[in-house]
């Protein structure tokens, strides 16, 4: 009687397959960030990266003028493929946004037919609403790609509690300030004299005397 071998631990591992590649590259091709990408066909995003890495690697070599070994050409194709995948989702979505900052897409078609009351013959009419310009489509792509001229400055807003204005208290000590007053005043005049140390505070509202 045959054992059964142990499975490897670490869970299922999955090949890359040409059709694997396939499904991945569409997705990259959408826009997809990589790690979705992954999740969507059933790999871990480790999996893809520990692929691309290794997909770079053979290209580095080949450049290099290295050879790169048949077993890491599947790897090599995927690193290529994912990368031109990405790149053309790219493009093809910021052509959408273009697009729409541009406007003129055809929103609405109508067709009109009637029989002229002159000549009685049928007549077609073709009507076409087109979208307007979008200047938010256009200042996306100016704050994205057009220079760090067009980058929006963050702005902060402080507010109090519940939104409200921010409440600012002044507590002083009326003390200690009569005393710094009194460390600063070198000379005063009183009564048309010239007193070096002089009586600091009034009281009672009435002056010393």
């Amino acid at each position: 009687m045959s054992r059964r071998k142990p499975r490897p631990r670490g869970g299922r591992t999955v090949l890359l397959s040409e059709e694997v590649e396939r499904q991945l590259t569409d997705t990259l091709r959408l826009g997809t960030p990589i790690s979705y990408a992954a999740e969507s066909v059933g790999v871990s995003t480790r999996t893809v990266q520990r692929w691309r890495s290794r997909g770079y690697e053979a290209l580095v070599a080949r450049e290099a003028g290295e050879p790169v070994d048949e077993s890491e050409l599947p790897y090599l194709r995927l690193y290529e493929q994912s990368e031109q995948a990405h790149a053309q989702g790219v493009v093809h979505n910021l052509a959408l946004i273009a697009k729409s900052a541009r406007g003129g897409t055809v929103i609405e078609e109508t067709t009109r037919t009637y029989r002229d009351a002159e000549t009685g013959e049928i007549v077609t009419e073709k009507s076409v609403r087109r979208s307007p310009p979008d200047w938010r489509a256009a200042a996306w792509m100016l704050e994205r790609i057009g220079g760090p001229e067009f980058v929006r400055s963050p702005q902060v807003q402080v507010t109090g509690a519940n939104g409200g204005p921010v409440q600012i208290e002044h507590t002083v000590n009326l003390t200690a300030l009569a005393e710094r007053i009194h460390g600063q005043i070198g000379q005063v005049v009183i009564r048309g004299e010239v007193c070096d140390d002089p009586p600091l505070a009034l009281e009672n509202g009435a002056e010393g005397t």
